[in-house]
């Protein structure tokens, strides 16, 4: 449409094969010319520089050599549009589209959908030989070949038996916080023996990121496989390498033996942006180099994992897992691993690992075939609404910390339970479920600064990242209780306090097993404290930050408390400290 309108333009103004071969009238056609293109521009502009200088000459040409043959004059600028040009990036599409979304008279919006429908096309046709299938083989005696059958026989099974292992089963979206605590454990498996078969274990994606035969995928797809095998899109098969895998983020990194392969460009998930259009290459149910669409619809998507996820609305479905997940410029920006769904198929949600994650896990694989993780020691916690009222902070933000680990180097560095952990090496930390991941980032024996607020200020902290376990997951809440009346001298004269508690000393033997320096010991409960959840039995380590050390102390701490305000008190419940705010009751 744009080639047709310059051409014509320029045509009808100035005509063709009227002798007119003078400079004045080649330098008013190309000028023309690109007075028209100007109007179509900012799209073209984008796909490359000096594109529309290519176009204004292919005019400029068929015009002064009077061309009377306007599908010639099409084919030769569709040919201009159509070749090589430099990668304008995420930057340069917005721009352009921008610039076009501003143009509400322009009426060449089909010439611009047109030009958007070859681009999509353009990046999967250069993505597409990067994408893999993978089909895992697990080697099975005749023994279990038999029990398999007999399991099989059962016409229900299918139905109603699902694998808490796979990451596609369906996540109930009220609920989708709650992953197992740990990585479940591959069955202990007999060694292989000569009479021993393959049978096909489960089918996935990969994608290649080197051009000697470095691929990822995910975790879960070749997890207790014995064989792997990667079909590349030429149909070509080979037997992969397992270079390492890690559970905690669902990557894993893959070898084959080959050269001279297509990879993919490594995108940066920093720069998207909700609405921005996406592309999804695998294998989903089995169906080889699938292509699928859609857009970014959240970032940072905390679903209780290690991982912090790319949300989109891309269409997947089991195979899928593992393949990358694709920006408009042909860059991936994520592997496509989960989806949340009632139904175990697409419902709309699908979530992939950003690839700046996963290429910090793959560099470790690569390197020393697993992923070593900084750790610091504390069981992190929410800081709610209230309690950042009740603490003085400005805002809910940051991790509290609910429990030190003995010997590790949040209990070296003078960490206190309590304290509210917002930044970690200078990134704010805005939920809780953060600390792990900046953490985990952090290499073993690193220097690392941590910033807390503690006593109604902020301060910073120094300590040396030391290693996680390779086992390692984040704690759950410990929910024990201390039993009442063990360890507990009854108070020769209890005294009720405002906020509906009885405080009583802290026992030196219970004191000791908890590894408190101080607190006291809730003996009753009533009023507002009963309603905030507080219970007989509880130790009270602090009130509003300050240190409670005896009954009278802790009293008068809470008689400071003007009516009608929150305090925040760091209560101690078995292994787990927790900040619960109390409303002291009006007058």
């Amino acid at each position: 449409h744009l080639v047709d309108e310059v051409v014509g333009a320029a045509r009808a103004e100035h005509g063709v094969g009227g002798g007119k071969r003078d400079q004045p009238f080649l330098g008013h056609a190309a000028g023309r010319a690109h007075e028209q293109l100007l109007g179509h521009a900012h799209l073209v502009e984008a796909l490359g520089v000096g594109l529309c200088e290519q176009v204004q000459v292919g005019v400029f040409g068929q015009v002064s050599g009077h061309a009377d043959d306007l599908g010639a004059v099409r084919g030769q600028l569709d040919r201009l549009l159509r070749g090589p040009r430099p990668n304008p990036g995420l930057d340069g599409v917005r721009e352009a589209i921008v610039k076009r979304r501003e143009d509400a008279d322009d009426p060449d919006r089909q010439g611009w959908l047109s030009t958007l429908q070859y681009w999509f096309a353009d990046v999967v046709e250069k993505a597409d030989p990067a994408v893999v299938s993978i089909r895992t083989v697990e080697r099975i005696s005749h023994e279990q070949i038999e029990k398999l059958k007999r399991s099989q026989a059962n016409p229900f099974g299918s139905l109603f038996e699902q694998d808490p292992r796979n990451p596609l089963t369906p996540q109930n979206p009220r609920n989708p916080q709650r992953p197992p605590a740990t990585e479940p454990r591959e069955p202990e498996k007999a060694k292989p023996r000569a009479d021993d078969e393959e049978v096909d274990k489960g089918i996935g994606s990969g994608f290649i990121i080197s051009n000697d035969g470095y691929l990822l995928t995910n975790h879960h797809v070749v997890r207790g496989a014995d064989i792997i095998y990667v079909t590349l899109l030429d149909k070509r098969e080979f037997k992969a390498k397992l270079v390492g895998s890690d559970a905690r983020t669902d990557v894993a990194l893959l070898k084959i033996d080959a050269a001279n392969l297509v990879s993919l460009p490594i995108g940066n998930p920093e720069k998207l942006r909700k609405g921005d259009w996406v592309i999804a290459i695998g294998s989903p149910l089995g169906l080889d180099s699938t292509v699928t669409k859609g857009i970014v619809s959240a970032k940072g998507r905390d679903t209780g994992s290690f991982v912090a996820f790319l949300q989109t609305d891309v269409p997947i479905n089991g195979g899928n897992s593992g393949g990358p997940l694709i920006n408009a410029v042909g860059e991936v920006v994520g592997i496509n691993s989960r989806l949340i769904s009632q139904t175990g198929g697409y419902q709309g949600i699908s979530l992939a690992i950003p690839i700046d994650e996963a290429m910090r896990v793959s560099d470790q694989l690569r390197t020393n075939g697993r992923v070593a993780r900084g750790v610091i020691g504390v069981q992190p916690g929410e800081v709610s609404k209230d309690d950042a009222e009740a603490l003085g902070l400005p805002k809910a933000q940051g991790a509290a910390v609910l429990r030190i680990v003995k010997g590790l180097p949040a209990e070296k560095a003078g960490l206190r339970l309590g304290d509210i952990i917002l930044k970690f090496n200078g990134k704010s930390i805005d939920k809780y479920t953060e600390l792990p991941r900046l953490a985990g980032a952090a290499l073993p024996g690193s220097a690392a600064v941590l910033e807390i607020w503690r006593g109604g200020k902020t301060m910073t902290i120094d300590l040396v990242m030391a290693e996680a376990p390779a086992d390692n997951v984040p704690a759950t809440p410990v929910k024990t209780e201390s039993k009442p009346g063990n360890s507990v001298a009854e108070p020769a004269k209890p005294v009720v306090n405002k906020l509906g508690i009885t405080f009583i000393e802290l026992p030196k033997d219970v004191r000791e097993k908890l590894s408190l320096p101080n607190g006291v010991l809730i003996d009753k409960v009533e009023g507002a404290a009963d309603r905030a959840g507080l219970r007989k039995g509880d130790v009270i380590v602090a009130i509003g930050q300050q240190e409670a050390s005896t009954p009278a102390q802790a009293n008068g701490l809470v008689d400071a408390v003007a009516s009608g305000k929150q305090v925040a008190l760091l209560v101690k419940r078995g292994e787990q400290a927790v900040w619960v705010a109390v409303r002291s009751p009006a007058p």
